[in-house]
């Protein structure tokens, strides 16, 4: 179950925009990126759009690909995603050799490349359907690599020596992008707020199932290795390794040195994902300020603020409706019909 700032909505309202419906069944082709840093409410919006008018998201978060670790990937759970159909969502298996790609690049890993090919025929099939394909994640590499027109293996576009601002055009003219921003001071208090929930969800347990011991003496990381929680874990595992549990209380009682020790590694989870978050803001300032890509900056950080101050639920999705939904709905309404 993915840890979300905001519960979704539980309605479909493709009937209150049907000229924009009739449009799309009749024409097709645009398609919707969302973008943000972690625990922004990036997936909450893109059920929003879902909800709202005929679509089908596609993920473009690189650890959210592989199947395994819902609780440390922050994946959505089923209810979560309300009927609305989700692609590249757990479809890999972390070991998959089918990426051994020519170069030898991205064995047992998607490549940047490989993500393109996979989601650009997603994104065909849905258009096929007359649907809007809806690109959400965070792995700003991706999301460049399957909308710019020149994407160029095995090389960083985020790098000062490898960005062009004259290959800026997009691969999909009808394209608008979404940014949910919230404040650093908020978010920073969100990210740590996620992680204490992730533990008490299951994370530690799950990662405890999942280490490997030749992995993390090796520190050899590849696919969802490299999911943040997984490292830090395995450096407390080394320490303290997996055992037994008796009973039907899967949660360990640890004390003393130990405890102490798998604090220091939940405190390294939650710096890990406030660095994350730091990198892809910053990614995401170049793809709009060097590259020129048009984004609509959506500002989440008063609801954001009002769940850390444990405010009613109404009270949360009244300001997320007023804030980040309603100005989202008038945009894509004009974009929508207007193409």
């Amino acid at each position: 179950m993915v840890v979300t700032l905001f519960s979704p909505t539980h309605q479909h309202y493709h009937h209150c925009y049907p000229a924009v419906y009739s449009r799309i069944t009749d024409e097709g082709g645009p398609v919707i990126g969302i973008l943000g840093s972690t625990c922004t409410g990036k997936s909450k919006l893109s059920i929003n759009i879902a909800t709202r008018f005929p679509a089908e998201i596609i993920n473009c978060d690189k650890m959210q690909l592989y199947s395994g670790l819902d609780i440390t990937a922050n994946k959505m759970s089923m209810i979560e995603r309300e009927g609305v159909p989700h692609h590249l969502l757990s479809e890999f298996e972390s070991d998959d050799s089918e990426f051994d790609n020519p170069s030898n690049i991205g064995f047992g890993e998607i490549t940047a490349t490989d993500f393109r090919s996979l989601a650009s025929s997603k994104i065909k099939s849905i258009q096929s359907r007359q649907k809007i394909p809806i690109i959400v994640g965070g792995s700003n590499s991706f999301l460049h690599a399957l909308l710019s027109e020149h994407h160029i293996p095995d090389q960083d576009p985020f790098a000062t020596v490898n960005i062009n601002k004259n290959n800026n055009s997009l691969r999909y003219p009808l394209c608008r992008l979404l940014w949910v921003q919230v404040e650093w001071t908020v978010l920073k208090q969100c990210i740590d707020k996620r992680v204490d929930a992730m533990v008490e969800m299951g994370m530690v347990e799950e990662l405890e199932s999942y280490f490997d011991l030749k992995r993390a003496t090796e520190k050899v990381y590849r696919g969802l290795d490299k999911s943040i929680g997984v490292p830090e874990m395995d450096e407390f595992f080394l320490e303290y390794p997996p055992r037994p549990t008796t009973g039907e209380c899967k949660k360990k009682m640890r004390v003393g040195r130990e405890k102490t020790r798998l604090e220091e590694a939940i405190e390294n989870i939650k710096r890990n994902s406030r660095i994350l978050a730091r990198r892809q803001v910053e990614k995401i300032n170049i793809l709009r300020d060097v590259y020129g890509w048009d984004v609509l900056v959506l500002d989440g950080t008063e609801a954001a603020k009002r769940k850390m101050q444990g405010m009613a639920k109404d009270k949360i999705e009244e300001v997320w409706e007023k804030n980040v939904i309603c100005p989202t709905m008038e945009e894509l309404e004009v974009f929508l019909l207007n193409h």
